[in-house]
C-alpha cells in the first residue's frame, strides 16, 4: 500500500514528522507531495521546495528514507483540477496501476474534506494529529526573531540547525524586513471592529503575444514581476483606479480614451490567501492592443523600478519572480479571453 500525503511544509514541525512516521507504520511506501513549488519567495512561502524536502530528509533515517518519495507540485491558484491533475499525474509515475493508494490526513484538519473531494479514487487513512501551533505561526515568529527557534517543541533539531544556517543569509534578513513591515502595516488598522478588506484593480495589457509587467520598487515583493496596479482611491471607480496606475507605474502613453477602445473584460481574483497585506481582492482589466509589432514605449515610475513587454511565451520561465497571484492571472485571463491565446 502507498500512502499519500499533501502539504506545504512551511517549514515542517514535529506535527508534520508525527504524521509522517505514523505513515510509514501504516504503509509500504509514502509520497510526500510538497506544494507551491516554483512560488516566488514570500512571507506565506519563505522556503521552496528543494529546501522544504532538505529539512525533511534530515529528519528520518536511512531506511525510512528509502519508503520516502518525495514529488513537487505547483499551487494553480484558482484551478483545483490542475492542481488535483498533477498529482494524481506524478503520483502515477512512481504507483504502479495496481498498487492500493490511500490519502493521508491528520484527524480534524480544516482541509480534509476538500482534499478528499478532490481524490474520491483514493481511501482516505485518517491519523493521528499532534497539538501544537501551525506552520503560519512557526514562520512568522522564525522571521521576527531566529533566535526563537533555538530548544523549540514543535521544531525537530534538524530543522532547527537548517533555520539557524538559513537565518545568516541574505534572504532571511530581507524576509524579515517584510515581516516587520508588514507588522507595522496591520497593527495601523489592528484597532478596526473589524479586519478591513482592501480593493485593488490591476491591468493586463497585452499586445503581440507581449504583456505589459513591472518590476516592484517597494515591500511586499520588493523586485518581483507584477501588473500594474493598487489600491482604490475613495472617490474613483475600479475601471478608474485602474486606468491611473497603469500612468502613474508605467508612464503608458496611449490616452485613457485609447485605451478603452480596447477593453476586453474585468475580471475578480479573490483567493483568501492572496496576499500578505491581509484580505486584498483584486478587479484584473484586460486591454487587448492587437497585433502591432511596434510595442508602445513606457518608462517605470512611482511604485516601480523596471517596466518592460515580455512575451507571453516566457512566463512559465519566470514563474518564481511573480508577485502574488499574478502568475496564475496572466494564465487564467490567457485561457478565458483568446486574444490574448493568439500566436
Amino acid at each position: 500500500m502507498w500512502g499519500v500525503f499533501i502539504g506545504r511544509f512551511q517549514p515542517f514541525h514535529t506535527g508534520h514528522l508525527h504524521i509522517i512516521k505514523q505513515a510509514l507504520q501504516a504503509c509500504e511506501q509514502v509520497i510526500i507531495v510538497v506544494g507551491s513549488h516554483g512560488a516566488a519567495r514570500s512571507l506565506r512561502n519563505p522556503f521552496v521546495s528543494s529546501e522544504r524536502i532538505a529539512m525533511m530528509k534530515q529528519c528520518f533515517l536511512e531506511t525510512d528514507q528509502k519508503r520516502l518519495h518525495f514529488v513537487e507540485v505547483h499551487d494553480h491558484l484558482y484551478q483545483p483540477e490542475l492542481w488535483q491533475g498533477e498529482i494524481k499525474q506524478k503520483v502515477g509515475t512512481l504507483v504502479n496501476k495496481q498498487a492500493e493508494i490511500k490519502l493521508i490526513l491528520p484527524q480534524g484538519c480544516k482541509s480534509n474534506a476538500k482534499k478528499s473531494q478532490l481524490f474520491p479514487d483514493w481511501p482516505v487513512l485518517l491519523l493521528s494529529k499532534e497539538e501544537g501551533p501551525a506552520a503560519h505561526a512557526l514562520r512568522d515568529t522564525f522571521l521576527r526573531d531566529a533566535a526563537t527557534i533555538t530548544g523549540h517543541k514543535q521544531l525537530p533539531p534538524a530543522v532547527q540547525n537548517w533555520l539557524q544556517a538559513f537565518a545568516q543569509t541574505p534572504i532571511y534578513r530581507n524576509l524579515a524586513l517584510e515581516r516587520h513591515l508588514i507588522d507595522e502595516y496591520k497593527q495601523s488598522w489592528a484597532a478596526a471592529p473589524y479586519p478591513p478588506i482592501f480593493v485593488t484593480a490591476d491591468t493586463l495589457v497585452v499586445q503581440a503575444n507581449h504583456v505589459l509587467l513591472i518590476r516592484r520598487a517597494q515591500a511586499p515583493g520588493k523586485g518581483l514581476l507584477a501588473l500594474p496596479g493598487g489600491f482604490l482611491d475613495q472617490q474613483e471607480t475600479l475601471e478608474s483606479c485602474a486606468l491611473r496606475e497603469l500612468k502613474e507605474e508605467t508612464n503608458f502613453p496611449l490616452s485613457e480614451e485609447a485605451l478603452l477602445k480596447c477593453f476586453m473584460a474585468a475580471k475578480v481574483f479573490d483567493a483568501p490567501c492572496r496576499s500578505v497585506r491581509g484580505r486584498t481582492i483584486t478587479h484584473v482589466h484586460y486591454f487587448y492592443l492587437g497585433e502591432n509589432k511596434q510595442l508602445p514605449v513606457c518608462e517605470a515610475a512611482d511604485d516601480a523600478s523596471q517596466v518592460f513587454w515580455m512575451p507571453l511565451a516566457q512566463l512559465e520561465k519566470f514563474e518564481s519572480e511573480f508577485f502574488e497571484d499574478h502568475y496564475h492571472i496572466i494564465n487564467i485571463m490567457n485561457k478565458t479571453y483568446p486574444p490574448l491565446a493568439k500566436e
